[in-house]
């Protein structure tokens, strides 16, 4: 095993290169990551 195995990286797909340049995309992602967390603190507010 070289010193250099540690370092692959698999490439990414041209579908997984579109998603991250592709705007609505990025706009749901950002939207549902926040609702999530929205949700998460509130959990954490009612419990405490």
């Amino acid at each position: 095993m070289s010193n250099r195995d540690w370092f692959y990286a698999t490439k990414p797909t041209r579908f997984t290169l579109f998603l991250r340049t592709f705007l609505p995309y990025q706009l749901w992602r950002f939207v549902w990551l926040n609702w999530k967390m929205i949700g998460i603190i509130r959990r954490s507010h009612h419990g405490g």
